[in-house]
């Protein structure tokens, strides 16, 4: 039998973000994706991260987590799908008067399809607009005329791709085809690689059906588990008891315990409640700070500006610089009646070299004067640092609005603690037993319940060996899908990884084992020695070897080409392997694939490999110095990075 490819992955046509003012120069950057390897190429801090990050998002709904713990695509996809989550990660790198504003736009395209889907940044809006070709017929959607564009979206991508789920289709995203700033191996990842495998080597639904198997199976462990916990607490208590009848005390531990901890899920959630509370706090203080250093800024820059003012030399000058003038002018506004829209009135009147108060004839300003151009000067600064001034005063709305939200959690949680203490009270030591007459009979009903659960305990093992037998049964079909796949997916495994390391590789599947446990993990040797952990290996050889294991899996998986997205490793990378790093990228985009990657300046010697073997019909070169601004440190070793730039245009051709 051959192995067929299951899913149909979209080539990503095109990305623009909207109202990203941590791009300074271009806060509104676009590229439309028409060569096999696109390159966003510049220093650090730059925000090529940011960019790929963003690109997952307007994809998935989510965000990455670098942090992140895999458990299951459905965990994690509610987990980095959070609106606070988002909101998070964005607040920092878009300013706030630009929060209503900002949002991605990514156009995913099939042979017969191709998705324009638009998603908002903040306010947990979500997807905002859809555009959906088919050959000629186009469908514009946008929320006044749908309010289930996220559903409608996630559809017309899994209809398209062929995945199983959406949550399934973010788990490849994050987890397969992106390598990003959080270094996540799914190589040494037993639960990710699993769920990997099961997707591109297992049978229809299996992904899903193991999935929901080792959950239940995992449930059930954790049931007899808790329920063996209970028992034992149970005999404590019987143990308690009998001691009540030899020496008339008793102890009440398992209800101690419980209340215990009752407590102590209170004082954290008061705890949790009231940092939060105490950081909005914090930002609070320092937009204040803020917010009176620009105002006292301001009040100087005024006073300046009227000092300079009364040592005009140019009566014309003078008038257009007038406090009331440029007042009237900048608010449209008059600044002595307050009648609105009068702008361009008093702007014709200087036009024609006429005072707009009393028709005067005064002449044309002298552009050269040195009093015009400070006034200029001032008038400039004045505008900036009330821009900056409408933004603080932004954040402290924004403040305001969610303390009062936390502060309420905070009440909340203080109420429910009192209400705790008020109800327990002394109960702990009230609830004593009395008597050994009751002791005698409670004992009794005490090792029935043992009895109870110890049997329940028991049922929960039966259910989790039950279910242990049906993983088994498809684990034996992944086993046999990989085992008819190998002769594809091992060499060219490889191939790409060889590329990179210059030794010889292998790997091979290995089933976990034990009553509690399911699913795979891969068994890699390297010049025949066994890699049991990413310890084993150096830094840039684990992260080479898992990108060309994605690279691997993308190609197995899907029909047709696949695209990857990889924030480039360069700091593991020394100078023999960059070229290395650049033969093995080449080799997967040879293939018909896709590569969307950043790269940082300093690792010149990998882009110049890979530009010299895809040459410029092969690959697109993005600086971020066209997008955003040096640092004042990188500004000095501007020459250098120019240098390095321009080696790269050489080597494309």
């Amino acid at each position: 039998m051959t192995h067929t490819p299951s899913y149909r992955l979209p080539r990503i046509a095109s990305v623009r973000l909207n109202s990203f003012d941590l791009y300074r120069v271009d806060p509104d950057p676009s590229v439309v994706i028409d060569r096999p390897v696109l390159c966003l190429v510049g220093a650090n801090g730059l925000g090529k991260s940011t960019f790929l990050n963003t690109l997952n998002y307007g994809i998935t709904g989510a965000i990455p987590d670098p942090l992140r713990d895999y458990k299951s695509p459905e965990e994690y996809l509610e987990d980095s799908s959070r609106g606070d989550r988002i909101d998070q990660y964005f607040t920092g790198r878009i300013s706030e008067l630009r929060r209503p504003l900002a949002n991605v736009v990514v156009e995913l395209a099939w042979d017969d399809v191709s998705i324009t889907v638009t998603r908002d940044i903040f306010e947990r809006r979500g997807v905002s607009r859809l555009e959906i070709r088919r050959g000629a017929d186009v469908e514009v959607l946008d929320r006044e005329q749908s309010e289930d564009l996220k559903e409608r979206y996630e559809s017309e991508v899994l209809a398209a791709s062929q995945v199983p789920s959406f949550d399934r289709f973010v788990f490849l995203y994050h987890f397969v085809f992106t390598f990003d700033e959080g270094r996540h191996l799914i190589s040494w990842d037993d639960r990710a690689i699993t769920d990997a495998l099961y997707l591109a080597f297992g049978g229809k639904g299996d992904a899903t059906k193991s999935a929901k198997l080792t959950r239940d199976m995992e449930r059930a462990s954790s049931r007899a588990r808790n329920t063996r916990f209970m028992a034992k607490a149970v005999t404590d208590r019987i143990k308690s008891l009998q001691g009540l009848l030899d020496d008339d005390q008793t102890a009440a531990e398992g209800d101690e315990r419980e209340l215990m901890a009752e407590r102590d899920a209170l004082e954290k959630d008061q705890a949790t409640s009231e940092a939060r509370l105490d950081a909005i706090d914090r930002d609070r203080q320092s937009a204040d700070l803020r917010w009176a250093e620009i105002s006292s800024r301001i009040s100087d820059r005024q006073a300046r500006y009227r000092q300079v003012f009364a040592s005009r030399a140019s009566r014309a000058g003078g008038v257009a610089f007038h406090p009331a003038v440029r007042a009237t002018i900048d608010e449209d506004e008059c600044a002595i009646c307050h009648t609105t829209s009068v702008g361009h009135v008093v702007s014709a009147h200087l036009a024609a070299g006429e005072c707009p108060l009393c028709g005067s004839v005064v002449g044309e300003a002298d552009a050269a004067d040195e009093v015009l151009a400070t006034l200029k000067e001032l008038d400039a600064e004045l505008i900036d640092l009330r821009g900056q001034l409408e933004q603080v005063l932004a954040e402290r709305t924004r403040l305001e609005t969610s303390r009062s939200a936390v502060a309420d959690a905070v009440s909340a949680a203080n109420q429910a603690l009192e209400a705790f203490f008020e109800k327990t009270g002394d109960g702990l030591e009230m609830e004593r037993l009395k008597g050994r007459d009751w002791a005698t009979g409670e004992i009794k009903k005490q090792i029935e319940e043992r009895g109870r659960l110890l049997r329940q305990a028991q049922a929960h093992r039966e259910n989790r060996d039950a279910i242990r037998q049906e993983l088994r049964t498809l684990e034996r079909g992944l086993q046999a899908g990989f085992d008819e796949a190998a002769r594809i997916f091992v060499p060219r495994f490889r191939e790409l990884a060889q590329q990179f390391i210059g030794l010889p590789i292998d790997v091979e599947l290995e089933q976990r084992t034990g009553v509690e446990v399911a699913g795979f993990r891969l068994k890699l040797t390297m010049d025949d020695q066994l890699r049991s952990s990413a310890q084993r290996l150096s830094e840039s050889q684990r992260f080479f070897i898992d990108i060309a294991l994605r690279m691997a899996i993308a190609e197995i998986m899907t029909i047709g080409s696949s695209t990857l997205l990889i924030d480039t490793p360069e700091g593991s990378l020394d100078i023999a392997y960059e070229a290395k790093a650049g033969q093995m990228f080449d080799a997967f985009v040879a293939s018909g694939n896709y590569i969307i990657m950043t790269a940082n300046l300093r690792s010149s010697a990998l882009l110049v490999n890979l530009a010299e073997l895809r040459t410029s019909a092969g690959m697109q070169l993005v600086r971020m110095t066209d997008w955003t601004s040096l640092t004042q440190v990188q500004e000095e070793e501007e020459e250098r990075l120019d240098e390095a730039y321009d080696d790269i245009e050489k080597a494309l051709g």
